[in-house]
């Protein structure tokens, strides 16, 4: 009996997870049917976007599909150095997405790709990528945090950590750990801010009155912890702000760090909601297309309007505010 009590217990508290992402249905539709729409409809062409990036250099994990994939075409359209990583320990099968993600490129004014392995579940494998590039030698201007998982069950990593955790968080934090010095010497030789982005989202918000701080949990269903692993993004991004600013030497005028919502994207990470079975048909008209899904990182990265802006959370290439527990600093704190 208690079991059955628990499951639904569980149950629900997913579908009303599910069930605060709605508002950005209504907002998808607002987007692609009213023309008279106040939701920015981004171009790469945008004037107040950065046209020419030859000679900078982007990281940006999960950019060999999805939504990551438009961000690294783009990119690499405007003469972008990207460097990717991919869980798939076959050189031929990288070499396989590289020959095709090039190919959709289609100018002759195009900037360098590398994918290289990176398994996001092992801190060893994050490490081994960040000493992989700092022995490149390379200058870092951009790191996206873009990649992300949603699973169907709970499960903890080799490492120990939950899974969602470890994926959509910890490897990050740890990544941005490496990176962090080379981007504050490249914006300082440079002249130019360098920029990173923490690619969370709206689900972080059917997270509320969080008061426990954890990385092994998994007696949540995965909808939730997926939005936890969200929040915590979003938490970091504000309490790491405010920790560049507190450096000295400039640091926070040199390094600007923002999170943001993509929008509710027909990726694979939606089929792992409930109720999309339901909403599968509706997919073209209440989602976004991993295209359209990029348009904000595109933004965070790239935008002269965000300049010198940081610790801010992004909606349809607007700053938008997230939800009290993101902003809470007691919380960003313990996680801190």
């Amino acid at each position: 009996m208690m079991d059955v009590m628990n499951y639904m217990s569980s149950y629900w508290t997913t579908m009303q997870s599910t069930w605060t992402l709605s508002p950005y249905v209504f907002k998808e539709l607002d987007r692609k049917y009213n023309k008279n729409t106040k939701i920015r409809l981004l171009k790469e062409t945008d004037s107040d976007l950065e046209a020419d990036l030859t000679g900078k250099v982007c990281v940006i994990t999960g950019g060999s599909r999805g939504l990551g994939v438009e961000v690294v075409k783009t990119l690499l359209r405007k003469g972008c150095h990207v460097i990717t990583g991919s869980s798939k320990t076959s050189e031929s099968e990288r070499n396989k997405r590289y020959e095709q993600i090039m190919s959709e490129v289609n100018t002759d004014s195009r900037g360098r790709l590398d994918i290289w392995h990176l398994d996001l579940k092992s801190m060893d494998s994050v490490v081994k990528f960040a000493k992989q590039f700092e022995e490149s030698k390379l200058s870092l201007n951009y790191f996206i945090a873009n990649a992300g998982v949603v699973n169907t069950t709970m499960k903890l990593t080799d490492d120990g950590f939950e899974d969602h955790i470890a994926v959509n968080y910890l490897s990050h934090c740890l990544l941005i750990d490496h990176f962090i010095d080379n981007m504050y010497r490249t914006a300082k030789q440079s002249g130019s801010e360098s920029r990173i982005v923490m690619v969370s989202s709206g689900a972080h918000r059917a997270v509320s009155n969080l008061n426990v701080i954890e990385t092994n949990n998994t007696k949540n269903m995965p909808i939730i912890a997926y939005s936890i692993s969200k929040l915590y993004q979003i938490m970091f991004t504000n309490r790491m702000t405010k920790w560049l600013a507190n450096k000295g030497d400039d640091w926070r005028s040199r390094i600007t760090f923002n999170s943001l919502h993509p929008g509710m994207c027909d990726t694979q990470l939606l089929d792992h909601f409930p109720m999309i079975e339901v909403l599968r048909p509706m997919a073209a008209q209440a989602c976004r297309t991993p295209k359209e899904g990029a348009e904000t990182t595109i933004y965070a990265i790239l935008s002269k309007e965000m300049m010198g802006i940081s610790g801010k959370y992004l909606e349809d290439s607007a700053q938008e505010q997230p939800s009290v527990d993101a902003i809470n600093i007691s919380l960003q704190n313990k996680l801190w």
